[in-house]
């Protein structure tokens, strides 16, 4: 099973639509066709964007996606890498991605180039 890191931009795309990539690859995860993998950092990452006004998702709807995605993922503690990042807050996914020897990182502008790499999925 291949091991990914999730980007918030596609858990906020699964969670505000019913159809798209990003909903397919959710359900690649909910049908543990792909293992995903969080860390405490990523998971209060996608509870601060989730609760963001201007998305509009109601409390209870991100109560339950945070409570889906504790179920459907592995929870790891990284250690914390020493690499130098243009944009610090992509270290939780890097160190996530890099202690489980993840096969991919998604994020919304790469799941095309994602899907043309794992053509099974």
């Amino acid at each position: 099973m291949r091991k990914v890191v999730i980007d918030t931009n596609v858990i906020v795309s699964a969670a505000i639509s019913t159809h798209g990539t990003s909903v397919e690859i959710m359900q690649l995860v909910e049908d543990r066709v792909i293992q995903l993998y969080v860390c405490p950092g990523i998971m209060a990452e996608y509870k601060r964007v989730l609760g963001y006004k201007w998305l509009k998702i109601d409390p209870l709807d991100q109560s339950e996606i945070l409570r889906q995605l504790r179920k459907i993922s592995t929870s790891i503690n990284p250690p914390k890498s020493t690499i130098r990042m243009s944009d610090e807050s992509d270290r939780i996914f890097y160190d996530t991605a890099k202690a489980v020897n993840a096969d991919l990182i998604t994020s919304v502008s790469q799941i095309n180039y994602i899907f043309s790499l794992c053509p099974q999925l």
